[in-house]
């Protein structure tokens, strides 16, 4: 399928050095495999800022601390690097009200609003971040109706991510969608799903969530389900209304990023 037809890559890089270590007299040569994690882009992603921070400055962060351990091995040369592809979707659109997973909900960094009687999730949490209230604001009775302060001509919902752009551009408000993975300790950790190319003056980052998540084995398949066993995967937006404390467990220092995020 050409590139261009795909909306979300799912990208992970492997790279293979060979490694030296004097001994004796001798000098020893194995080789060390070095995995980034996982990584979402888009059409909206800055490919060569993307690079620099999700591989060449992980990987070589790795190389450093490997090196800087104490284990006696050093870099020698870098044999290979790797990128693996992969297609990445999130749904054919996000509809109504599902629960925050309660990790989530602990960090009270998101605005869930409980959309019962439609499928606009994504409008309602657009006017909750337009539209502020101090109380009861997970209830759309709080708030003006999306219709009466969002152009949505020509938009269908439940919204779907390739109409997000024709959002962006019918009000001048720019939006950022970030998604949920987990992994086999049930730990959920955020991943960029849709980052805008040109940030407005309004500016809103959203959060999509599903109904039911599955931990993956590593960086590229789920646990494998019953095949007998169907289960429908629902979406549903909320609005992130403090992004920094949403993501504060993966900003360690000592940890390279999950993703790169300017300005957001």
């Amino acid at each position: 399928m050409p590139l261009k037809k795909i909306l979300c890559l799912r990208l992970t890089a492997v790279s293979v050095g060979n490694l030296s270590e004097n001994q004796e007299k001798q000098r020893l040569l194995k080789k060390k495999y070095f995995n980034t994690k996982n990584q979402i882009i888009d059409e909206g992603t800055d490919l060569n800022q993307w690079f620099q921070t999700n591989i060449k400055d992980c990987i070589f962060n790795a190389l450093s601390e490997f090196s800087d351990s104490g284990s006696g091995w050093a870099l020698q040369t870098i044999l290979s690097l790797e990128i693996n592809i992969n297609k990445y979707e999130v749904g054919n659109g996000a509809s109504s009200y599902i629960k925050l997973p309660e990790q989530i909900a602990k960090k009270q960094a998101c605005i869930n609003i409980k959309n019962n009687y439609d499928e606009a999730c994504f409008a309602w949490s657009v006017v909750s971040a337009l539209y502020p209230v101090d109380a009861h604001s997970d209830r759309t009775s709080s708030y003006p109706h999306y219709a009466a302060v969002l152009n949505v001509d020509g938009i269908e919902f439940p919204m779907t991510l390739p109409q997000i752009a024709k959002f962006e551009k019918n009000n001048d408000i720019s939006v950022n969608v970030f998604g949920l993975e987990m992994d086999l300790k049930s730990k959920f950790s955020v991943v960029p799903v849709r980052l805008t190319k040109q940030k407005f003056e309004k500016h809103v980052n959203l959060l999509i969530i599903q109904n039911e998540y599955f931990p993956k084995i590593n960086d590229f398949n789920p646990i494998p389900e019953d095949d007998e066993q169907e289960v429908e995967i629902k979406y549903h937006y909320c609005y992130i209304k403090d992004l920094s404390r949403l993501l504060s467990s993966q900003l360690s220092k000592k940890k390279c990023k999950n993703f790169s995020v300017i300005d957001v």
